[in-house]
């Protein structure tokens, strides 16, 4: 049974992203394990930051409907507000500038960490990640056969780096066709195009 995690976007409010896990929700034949994401940080442009109150009031969204809401981090304060709830696993960004992260959460929760080369440290699972809004699956096919990898980030547009890659952990974002922002773009997924 694979793990989807599914990346709600920067710039996507509340109100989208709850459709968006309603969408999803609604088509899930539960052949996998299907957790939702979000991004926490303080200041990112071009992103835009989700506030703690939304963040808040998604995780009990999800939860009453039995699933796991968790959440990339870019920042100690975010770190912080995120380890005052019971995520499945903390989430850190194919950015080596925030490896740091790492080993300041604590030690009985899991971490997976995005990198596009491998690297060696305390995660629970290594996500192979082409920073490229869209990459190729050439370049996913080229550094997986290196393995040491525990799944990936897609970027890619479409299902190919699925349906070539079989990865245990596959991470990718989900848009609504009204979605803007810079996680919109054609690599995200729309819930009826996931193979769930």
């Amino acid at each position: 049974m694979s793990e989807i995690i599914l990346d709600l976007g920067s710039g996507s409010n509340a109100h989208q992203m709850k459709d968006m896990v309603d969408e999803v929700i609604a088509r899930d034949t539960e052949k996998h394990v299907v957790t939702f994401k979000t991004q926490l940080f303080k200041e990112a442009p071009p992103n835009v930051p989700l506030s703690h109150d939304d963040f808040g009031n998604l995780y009990d969204y999800v939860r009453t409907r039995d699933y796991e809401l968790t959440s990339s981090v870019f920042d100690m304060e975010s770190l912080e507000f995120l380890m005052e709830f019971k995520v499945p696993f903390v989430k850190i960004a194919c950015r080596p500038g925030l490896y740091w992260l790492i080993n300041d959460i604590p030690a009985d929760q899991k971490v997976y960490v995005s990198a596009e080369n491998t690297i060696r440290g305390p995660a629970d699972a290594y996500l192979l990640c082409i920073p490229k809004y869209p990459a190729l699956i050439i370049d996913y096919e080229r550094k997986a056969m290196k393995g040491g990898w525990s799944g990936v980030s897609d970027h890619t547009v479409g299902l190919e780096v699925w349906n070539r890659l079989r990865p245990d952990k596959w991470e990718k974002h989900l848009r609504l066709p009204d979605s803007t922002g810079p996680d919109a773009g054609a690599w995200a997924m729309l819930p009826q195009e996931l193979p769930l």
